[in-house]
């Protein structure tokens, strides 16, 4: 007999949890209360239309780190 699993959200738990499910043969049935998936993976350009995306991902290039002084600070 199969045996389902419940996920709450897909996003940063809940995929690997949907993973791991799927590699165990259990068959996992996720409630997800947006129309995506990534939740706070996901990244969203900011624009007229959206000005506060539903995102903590930023778009850069590269984060600068002295290692240098020992603080780890940006610099």
């Amino acid at each position: 007999m199969a045996k389902y699993v419940a996920i709450i959200g897909a996003g940063i738990s809940g995929l690997p949890a949907i993973k791991q499910c799927l590699d165990s043969d259990l068959i996992p049935i996720c409630f997800e209360q947006n129309s995506f998936i990534g939740g706070l993976w996901r990244y969203e350009d900011i624009s007229e239309k959206n000005k506060e995306p539903y995102s903590t991902i930023y778009k850069v290039d590269v984060f600068g780190f002295s290692n240098s002084s020992g603080t780890g600070q940006l610099i």
